[in-house]
């Protein structure tokens, strides 16, 4: 199950239903129609993960392939048209997906390698800054509060295990036990000694031997494993 901000969407036998407020087609029903019963989004394939955002869905089926619908006013779908889909569409230039995560208006991909691909907002980039690695033409600017990606990009990380999506922030946990964090920073949400925002992932120094994250909206959390006489502890 997987809740946006006025929708809910859960997996029942490899197929998405959904309910809610219906403004921007987030319940993927080819309709603008708000909703208080579930009804199924039409996808071809079985899904295996699910995940919500503000006003939109982010769907992956059994072939690693990635489907969105819904609002798509900064990039969310990760298509060059930032029309609102009331159905599913493909979300392209991706490789094979393990996982998916969405919060606010920030989408992530998990591949099986340990690759993150991500798109949507970019809250944490600056006028006249760059992300690592990513063409200038696919960032839009002035055109809302922050600048987005209309297309995935690769994150510059080393192989990670798992993601968290915060509302304006990203976790990442590396099969090291080391966690990264980029994005939106008043509230020190990065782990850094500092307010500055980071696009590019920061490694935040002073905690190892993570085994799980969670980004908040405006805060992060790590579980550590560790041991304490011979007894696992996680703290």
């Amino acid at each position: 199950m997987s809740a946006g901000y006025s929708f809910t969407a859960f997996i029942k036998q490899n197929k998405v239903f959904t309910c809610g407020l219906n403004r921007d087609g987030q319940l993927g029903d080819d309709s603008y129609t708000n909703r208080i019963k579930p009804g199924e989004v039409k996808l071809a394939n079985n899904v295996v993960d699910l995940a919500s955002g503000y006003a939109y869905g982010i769907a992956l089926d059994s072939d690693g392939v990635v489907w969105g619908w819904g609002d798509n006013h900064v990039g969310q779908l990760g298509s060059h048209s930032r029309d609102n889909k009331p159905v599913p569409i493909q979300i392209e230039s991706l490789p094979p997906i393990a996982s998916v995560f969405a919060a606010g208006d920030r989408v992530a991909a998990l591949t099986n390698s340990g690759e993150v691909w991500a798109w949507g907002s970019l809250q944490g980039l600056d006028s006249g800054e760059m992300i690592s690695g990513v063409d200038s033409a696919d960032v839009v600017w002035g055109e809302s509060f922050y600048p987005f990606m209309i297309r995935p990009y690769k994150v510059p990380l080393p192989e990670i295990m798992a993601i968290s999506a915060g509302f304006s922030h990203t976790l990442a946990l590396d099969v090291e036990g080391r966690v990264w964090a980029w994005g939106f920073n008043i509230s020190k949400e990065l782990g850094i000694n500092s307010t500055k925002d980071s696009p590019d992932p920061l490694l935040v120094n002073g905690i190892d031997g993570i085994i799980a994250i969670a980004a908040g909206e405006f805060f992060s959390m790590a579980l550590r494993e560790c041991f304490i006489n011979n007894r696992l502890i996680e703290l």
